[in-house]
């Protein structure tokens, strides 16, 4: 917008001006876990080198499932892809593959519009993936329920987590985790208490309100 008045008022368009475009778009946030305690453990030097090895996967595995890397975030990364399920089989990937170098990660990934400004992307999708990666935990890999809406019917997995309230969301989001293969031979009824079937949530949902300790119940 700013660049269109620009080239109407002067008739000269800058040639810094970057187009901004929204498109759909499944953003993957991933963080190792408990980085800094890591780091100080093995030292410097040691800790770089497999930083070094974990960007590599990352590249690597992002680029198997056909998406996009966008950016390091010193120990995770931000990504995107044009389909949920694609951006589902990366995280599940890429956890397992950072497990085998001694890494484990948390995952979150929304499914939404984004802004893409040249090499950067922004708007509420991509704050929301942040978010659900938050609330993720080690080997997790945590989807809002717009994600599982979409890959219906596929042959991934999923337990509730129940809705989750996130600071400057408006509303509620369902969270869901994605049930790796190898937790799919276990009994349905966890002791953790969540679903490890693909069907409709518990009749009692968990109002969870990010960032804080308080948990209540809603009934459906």
């Amino acid at each position: 917008m700013i660049s269109d008045i620009e080239e109407f008022v002067t008739g000269e368009r800058s040639e810094f001006a970057e187009e901004t475009d929204r498109v759909l778009a499944t953003v993957l946030f991933t963080d190792i876990v408990n980085s800094t305690t890591r780091a100080i453990d093995m030292g410097d030097r040691r800790w770089r080198e497999l930083l070094d090895s974990h960007d590599r996967l990352a590249k690597q595995t992002v680029e198997r499932h056909r998406g996009r890397l966008v950016k390091s975030t010193g120990d995770g990364i931000l990504a995107t892809f044009d389909g949920p399920g694609r951006g589902v089989r990366c995280a599940l990937a890429l956890g397992a593959a950072a497990r085998q170098i001694g890494l484990p990660l948390r995952a979150g990934l929304h499914t939404g519009e984004i802004e893409v400004r040249g090499d950067h992307v922004g708007g509420i999708a991509v704050h929301v993936a942040a978010r659900v990666m938050g609330q993720s935990g080690a080997d997790q890999v945590l989807v809002s329920r717009v994600v599982t809406d979409l890959v219906a019917g596929t042959e991934l997995k999923f337990a509730e987590r129940g809705l989750f309230a996130l600071k400057g969301i408006p509303g509620f989001l369902g969270f869901v985790r994605c049930v790796p293969t190898t937790e799919r031979s276990r009994a349905p009824n966890r002791p953790d208490g969540e679903d490890l079937s693909s069907e409709s949530g518990p009749s009692r949902q968990l109002v969870r309100r990010s960032g804080t300790s308080g948990v209540e119940e809603r009934p459906e």
